[in-house]
């Protein structure tokens, strides 16, 4: 069903997963799986902690998408509903949500990072890499308030390779299960019923300066609706706010 390639050591499994791609030009879906990762990456740039043979680190190249552009987002519902269906699996006691645009949380905590890579020719988003840390067997963090592990919640060890097994065989199931049937509202739907904070009032930082807004929903450009207090209507892009905490 896909390539796996295991890796003792490497600096980003995503770096790595750009330059297989590019060299390789694999037909079908690959995984780069890491022990351990020294320099991963999260959204806007920032680093991604990972401890070896605790955290799950691994991309997945899923070539020849041939996703328009205005899907695009659909790769962040994808991605980031098939991790909480796995981890609900494994964890039936958790409850998890999908911070907007794809982290996952759970407790108020961060559980899984998704940085997602593409590459995009004439509007055609033509070849996809989904890199995925997840928190599983981690037990301690250093200065990072916002994060938690699925072993600190819930006391219980997993085995990575079977939790990344399952986690990138729903990726690839639930990707060919939309393009075959494009049913995207349903997809869109299920994401924005695991929103996290939705309906609920939460302080954003917008050009440096703050404000309050509840969550209404987001749509299928990834673009999130606000309700400010004065009950004015916004919606925002992934990049020009930045959530900074629920109020």
């Amino acid at each position: 069903m896909y390539t796996l390639i295991y890796l003792d050591h490497v600096d980003s499994t995503n770096r790595y997963a750009a330059d297989y791609l590019q060299s390789h030009q694999p037909t079908n879906p690959c995984v780069i799986h890491a022990n351990h990762q020294t320099e991963g990456k999260g959204q806007y740039g920032r680093a991604w902690i990972s401890v070896e043979n605790e955290s799950l680190c691994f991309s997945l190249i899923i070539p020849s998408v041939n996703l328009p552009l205005t899907k695009l987002f659909l790769l962040h519902c994808i991605t980031s509903l098939s991790i909480v269906k796995q981890l609900q699996l494994y964890f039936p006691e958790l409850n998890f949500a999908i911070k907007w645009p794809n982290d996952i949380y759970c407790l108020e905590k961060k559980i899984c990072g998704i940085l997602i890579q593409n590459v995009i020719k004439h509007d055609i988003v033509q070849d996809t890499i989904l890199g995925i840390g997840i928190n599983v067997n981690n037990s301690h963090f250093s200065n990072l308030n916002q994060a938690s592990s699925l072993y600190i919640l819930c006391q219980r060890m997993v085995n990575l390779n079977s939790l990344m097994d399952a986690i990138v065989r729903e990726v690839i199931d639930r990707f060919q299960f939309f393009c075959d049937n494009e049913n995207w509202d349903h997809l869109l739907t299920t994401y924005n019923e695991l929103l996290y904070c939705k309906n609920t009032e939460v302080e954003w930082m917008h050009n440096k300066h703050s404000f309050h807004a509840r969550i209404i929903e987001v749509n299928s450009l990834g673009q999130i609706q606000l309700r400010t207090q004065n009950e004015n209507i916004q919606w925002y892009s992934f990049g020009e706010i930045q959530y900074v905490r629920k109020v």
